[in-house]
């Protein structure tokens, strides 16, 4: 059996129960692909102002410029998110966005998100974990974690009339 297919086996398998966010392989995206686009199309409708589209992400998904996370509870993924390293010219950060859950059970799966986004940023010596939300809550949700955020801007937009 294909590392893929054992792995994949594990993750849609009956009766594991998973206590943490895990990321798929690129490979395994299109076996999860109807459990996480509604999701991601959740947060792209809410907060994406025309900037992204769900067809977007799974472009960049398949061509691994993003990286998918799930989290599962009784065999249903009630929460997923991506990932993608950022390298500046004075530090590398990982990126954190498109964040949606079908339960908004955030006291479940609030210190798990935060362990796999510290352990992830480490593993790949990150400097910072960095987001962009129309939600100002988040700031609240991180308060008192290991990757407390601070704001360091605004973002404006002005719509352009004739």
């Amino acid at each position: 059996m294909r590392k893929n297919q054992r792995r994949l086996r594990l993750i849609k398998g009956q009766g594991i129960l998973m206590t943490q966010f895990i990321k798929l392989d690129t490979e395994i995206i299109p076996f999860f692909w109807s459990d996480i686009s509604p999701l991601f199309n959740k947060v792209i409708n809410n907060q994406g102002k025309g900037r992204d589209s769900l067809e977007l992400v799974r472009y960049k998904l398949d061509n691994n410029l993003l990286k998918a996370w799930v989290y599962r509870n009784n065999n249903i993924i009630e929460a997923a998110y991506c990932t993608n390293i950022i390298e500046y010219p004075e530090k590398k950060s990982l990126f954190w966005g498109y964040m949606g859950a079908i339960n908004n059970n955030l006291l479940e799966w609030k210190m798990p998100l935060v362990k796999s986004l510290k352990d992830y940023a480490m593993l790949n010596e990150c400097s910072c974990v960095e987001f962009f939300s129309t939600r100002k809550g988040w700031l609240k949700i991180f308060k008192n974690t290991p990757i407390e955020f601070q704001e360091i801007g605004t973002a404006y937009e002005a719509t352009i009339n004739e």
